[in-house]
């Protein structure tokens, strides 16, 4: 499991948060990117993530058998 993968989807889940929590974040967000970096964006991205990271972690601690 690589630290990098980790601090990625500590960074998106943060950052969705800030998006969720803050109109004015969000909408400076979208501004920024143009529109390609949005909740639903971000939300497609940490859900696989996280489960990658899971896969990754059981398969290393070989806890799946």
């Amino acid at each position: 499991m690589k630290i990098s993968d980790g601090v990625k989807l500590a960074a998106r889940t943060l950052t969705y948060k800030a998006m969720d929590s803050s109109k004015v974040v969000n909408t400076l967000v979208n501004r920024i990117t143009f529109g390609s970096v949005t909740r639903d964006t971000l939300a497609k991205n940490i859900l696989p993530g996280t489960v990658n990271l899971a896969q990754q972690y059981a398969c290393e601690q070989k806890l799946l058998g």
